[in-house]
């Protein structure tokens, strides 16, 4: 099966360019040898009272 080009070699794109792709975000990574991982982020959570918010 062929694959489909996603990015055009004679074309410049732009950080947003990449948004405005009708194309899933790990097609595109993809297309640039990378690859998307989703996974849940847990942070610390704190109880202390902040003064500047």
């Amino acid at each position: 099966m062929t694959k489909i080009k996603i990015l055009q070699e004679d074309k410049s794109y732009t950080f947003r360019s990449y948004f405005e792709l009708p194309y899933e975000a790990d097609e595109i990574l993809a297309e640039l040898n990378y690859s998307l991982v989703k996974s849940r982020l847990s942070l610390p959570k704190t109880t202390k009272k902040l003064e500047v918010l």
